[in-house]
């Protein structure tokens, strides 16, 4: 007996770690139809991105290299320095020491379960009970924010971390130190690290709003006081964001060097707005198909929004039955803001927000801020089960329930006919069945049929069976995790792969194939896993100039310099019909293009000229890239030559993806020409001696050499990863100061 009674007192008993169990268990059944079938989520950005990313990485870091630079699509292009590739991310990490195919479902499943436990967290701190905390812990957690993103990993697992941050917040905002902000500032950290900026910045501003409400509600000392505590915060929250230094200033210089390095015009920013008819999906997510890409640009998905009924119900009767809650106010005030900046273009706040806060015009997608209406709507959840579970409401609070209650079905009712949908009418059986069973509850609980732990358990059970049928019935793609092996893409890989020159393939981003019994689209970054160069790619920060290049020249002479020797299509391209077939598998087709500039060459001659002359000069087929070259640059001290028995030959001596070594003989002064991205942090050294490296035809790199044999080194050393570096190193070391040193200390390091 005496063992028994010790067993229970074990931590693991506690209420807070067995709603850790609760949730846990809760996501692992939620996804236990796929696991048990040892399937895989694999459309989208994970089989386009995510993954081909994972085994690159995987691939370098096992040669003991940290991956900087990626020379399989766009040609080559920063790989540290793309917040996407989500290196620096701790969670993960997992992918990279692991076989992404066997942890990959684990991976997802730990963010709904991070998703879980930290709105828990902050529900509890917020004062809220554990069986309400739980219930709308679930609700946040299997959302259809986190459901519809599976596939599109940033804003994925950067919405696991919002109700962290905004738990940071609040607890710095109550006890304002350097110990209470650096905490903060961690928080913020690694939700920055996993790898959307625009739900990361969208956080940052609300978590900062959300910090001055609680701290003027909390101050209770004199103004000299309190500035004291403001610059103690502040300097907190930036040690703990210094931590991310060494991704986000390569990062910042990639942003610069990117299509978006001036920001978005309103009318792309705007795209992705959820139309205002569309909030019905909030509540009835079966009124519409799924929109078809051309059409989601337009309206959005409201889907997005999803909470489910018997949530949404319970967030509208927490706004009517605690009107004098100043947290209501806040959070409700707050969903209420974010569906006004969701809508985008079709209301005004966004365009408020676009025009005077600043990072908003870099970024699209306004349906996106639903996510912080979902994590409005879960705390308003968790207020009032709080309020419900007390015994005895008076009658009044019954009657607001009820008009509320009656409210949202009538909303319901009409909302096909309001949306234009009337045909759509048994979409709504689901959502009325639901609403139903919450006010059978509701009533056996007013009428105390049913315990407070009853009633709270019933509830949870409610939010997750009704989120679990939205979630099997929005038919995400899953497979065996054998897809993510991309087997029909391996003969013409292998085919390819035979060729012992330095080319790179046309390989487009609309390649259909099927792998048994599953289509999907082979993209761009498939080339990466198994080592081919490519010219395109997937990326929203492409390079400006990159691109510039690709939309300016005719497409046979933008393949001619880019070196493509090869192009693989999935249909006829006009462009390449007097091509020659040379292999075909699975429905796939590899042309052998006729002319190709090698990977490396010399030139004689060289001109100087603007970026928008070069555009103009090499789109003109008279021009002949194999004899001249473009320059951005004058070359110190070097002529062009006469180009009389001119004799070049360049040999490679290594290959690597951030260091480049050739042997180059000339008879002449010429110019060495190197078909390779031309990018920040990219230096050359010839013969031992340092060089300048030269911007050529646009977006390529050139050395300028005097007569005779050089050997010519190019390696990526970027100071911008070298200086987060040292950052982020003097970050973490000032973090571990701050948290590991006793809190009175820790409060006077300024004093």
């Amino acid at each position: 007996m005496n063992s028994w009674k010790g067993f229970k007192s074990l931590r693991f008993l506690d209420p807070h770690w067995m709603a850790v169990i609760i949730l846990t268990c809760s996501a692992l059944l939620y996804h236990a139809p796929h696991l048990l079938k040892k399937q895989v989520y694999y459309s989208g950005d994970i089989i386009h991105q995510h993954f081909p990313n994972l085994i690159f990485a995987r691939q370098s870091l096992s040669e003991g290299k940290i991956p900087l630079w990626n020379p399989y699509q766009f040609s080559g292009f920063p790989f540290l320095a793309d917040p996407g590739s989500q290196m620096l991310y701790p969670p993960a990490w997992i992918l990279l020491l692991i076989e992404p195919q066997r942890v990959l479902m684990g991976y997802i499943i730990l963010h709904y379960i991070l998703a879980g436990i930290f709105m828990y967290s902050l529900l509890c701190h917020l004062g809220i009970n554990r069986w309400p905390a739980i219930a709308a812990s679930i609700a946040f957690m299997f959302s259809g924010f986190l459901l519809l993103n599976t596939s599109d990993w940033p804003p994925f697992c950067t919405y696991a971390w919002i109700p962290l941050v905004m738990l940071m917040a609040s607890r710095s905002a109550k006890r304002p130190t350097l110990k209470s902000g650096c905490a903060f500032g961690l928080s913020l950290a690694i939700q920055l690290l996993s790898g959307n900026a625009q739900l990361w910045l969208g956080t940052l501003y609300f978590s900062a709003i959300f910090w001055v409400v609680q701290w003027i509600y909390h101050r209770r000392t004199s103004c000299k006081e309190s500035l004291y505590q403001l610059a103690q915060v502040a300097i907190g929250i930036m040690v703990g964001l210094s931590i991310t230094a060494v991704q986000v200033i390569p990062s910042w210089e990639l942003a610069q060097q990117s299509i978006r390095r001036e920001g978005l015009s309103y009318d792309i920013s705007s795209l992705y707005s959820l139309a205002p008819v569309r909030l019905f999906s909030i509540l009835i997510p079966q009124l519409w198909e799924p929109a078809t890409w051309p059409e989601v640009v337009k309206v959005g998905d409201g889907r997005l929004g999803y909470i489910g009924v018997s949530a949404v119900t319970l967030a509208v009767l927490a706004i009517i039955l605690l009107p004098h809650k100043k947290e209501v106010h806040f959070f409700a005030i707050s969903a209420i803001g974010f569906i006004a900046l969701s809508v985008g273009r079709y209301g005004f706040l966004y365009l408020l927000v676009y025009k005077f806060l600043p990072g908003f015009h870099l970024f699209r997608a306004p349906v996106r801020y639903l996510s912080f209406f979902v994590f409005c709507a879960c705390i308003l959840v968790g207020f009032a089960l709080e309020f419900l579970e007390k015994p005895n409401w008076p009658k009044v609070y019954m009657q607001r329930l009820t008009v509320g209650a009656l409210a949202l079905l009538l909303i319901m009712t009409l909302g096909p006919f309001a949306a234009g949908q009337p045909y759509k009418w048994g979409s709504i059986r689901l959502p009325i069945l639901w609403w139903g069973l919450l006010m059978v509850l509701l009533v056996a609980k007013y009428l105390q049929f049913l315990s407070t732990r009853g009633f709270g358990l019933l509830v949870l059970v409610l939010i997750f069976v009704e989120l679990f049928v939205f979630g099997s019935q929005a038919h995400l793609p899953v497979a065996s995790a054998d897809i993510l092996r991309f087997e029909p893409l391996q003969p013409i890989a292998e085919y390819l792969k035979k060729e012992a020159d330095y080319f790179r393939v046309y390989w487009p981003n609309n390649l259909r194939v099927e792998d048994k019994g599953v289509a999907y689209e082979a993209w761009a970054l498939s080339t990466m896993i198994y080592g081919i160069s490519n010219v395109e790619g997937y990326n929203q920060l492409k390079l400006y100039n990159y691109d510039l290049f690709w939309r300016t020249l005719p497409f046979t002479r933008a393949l001619e310099l880019l070196n493509v020797k090869y192009a693989i299509l999935s249909s006829p391209l006009d462009a390449l019909a007097t091509e020659q077939m040379v292999f075909s598998d699975n429905g796939l087709f590899v042309y052998k293009l006729s002319t190709h500039l090698p990977r490396a060459y010399v030139v004689a001659h060289w001109s100087h000229s603007s970026i928008s002359e070069m555009l103009s000069i090499l789109s003109n087929a008279s021009f002949d890239p194999a004899k001249e070259v473009l320059l951005e640059a004058i070359p110190t001290n070097l002529n062009s030559a006469s180009g009389l028995d001119f004799e070049g030959k360049v040999q490679f001596l290594s290959y690597e993806p951030e260091s480049l070594e050739f042997l180059v003989s000339l008879s002449q002064p010429g110019i060495l020409v190197v078909n390779e991205p031309f990018y920040p942090g990219w230096k050359c050294k010839v013969d031992g001696q340092e060089t300048q490296i030269l911007r050529a035809n646009v977006i390529f790199r050139a050395v300028a050499l005097k007569k005779g044999i050089h050997r010519v080194q190019m390696f990526f050393s970027p100071g911008s990863v070298k200086l987060g570096s040292a950052v982020s190193l003097l970050g973490i070391i000032g973090a571990l100061v701050l948290l590991l040193i006793p809190s009175h200390q820790g409060d006077c390091l300024i004093s």
